[in-house]
Parts: C-alpha cells; sequence; structure tokens
C-alpha cells in the first residue's frame, strides 16, 4: 500500500488544526431569499437579495489522531473557520456531511490510516 498521506501537498486548517486532504472539489450556489407572501396573497422573491454559497468536499487520508480531530469537527454541527494552508482565503463553513464512514486502508510504520470524505458548506 502506498502511503499517500506523506506524498500529499494540499493543506487546510479546520478550526485551527492543520489537514491534508488528496482531492477537494467546490461548488458555488445561489441562495436566495425565501418566498413571502404580501398582504394581498401574492408570493414574491426579493431577487435583489442573493447571496453565493461555496459548497467543498474533502477527501482525507489521515492517521488515527486526526481520524478522531475530524469525527469530532462532524459531531459538533457547528461553524469553524476553514482556510487554505497559506491563510490568503478563509471561510466560515459547517460539516454537512450525514454520516461520518472512515474506510480503514491499513497501517504504516505502527500507524492506523483512514480514508474519509466529508462535505462543508459556507455559513
Amino acid at each position: 500500500m502506498r502511503n499517500r498521506v506523506n506524498d500529499m501537498n494540499d493543506f487546510i486548517y479546520l478550526g485551527g488544526k492543520l489537514f491534508q486532504f488528496i482531492d477537494r472539489k467546490c461548488s458555488k450556489i445561489k441562495q436566495s431569499s425565501p418566498p413571502q407572501r404580501s398582504l394581498n396573497g401574492t408570493m414574491s422573491v426579493d431577487i435583489l437579495n442573493t447571496n453565493d454559497k461555496t459548497e467543498w468536499t474533502f477527501l482525507f487520508e489521515i492517521d488515527q489522531r486526526n481520524l478522531n480531530r475530524l469525527e469530532l469537527i462532524w459531531s459538533l454541527n457547528q461553524e469553524i473557520v476553514l482556510k487554505d494552508w497559506d491563510n490568503v482565503e478563509h471561510s466560515s463553513v459547517i460539516c454537512t456531511s450525514n454520516s461520518f464512514d472512515p474506510v480503514f486502508l491499513g497501517d504504516q510504520n505502527g500507524d492506523y490510516l483512514f480514508s474519509i470524505s466529508l462535505d462543508f458548506k459556507e455559513g
């Protein structure tokens, strides 16, 4: 088994902790205000009040310690700060994954390695 954890060069900070990842998918979604009913019963949507939100999916290959840290982030279900490794861009995000399903990859030099994919959405 190839130890990709040491081969990776992509990093993010989640809640102030540094994590390496092997794949990232990013998409932007438009989020408009919900329809509102006026006094005369008609529905309207404020098309001028739209926000762009960003969603990310990260695929991690990590050791047991970092798996425990990610599980804590997932279970807290609260906003945290996501920063690129160079601290240039950052966003307030929440983990939106419905389940926490790590896949055991094996062990390398006494460390257990896992793969897990987690979704985050800009708050």
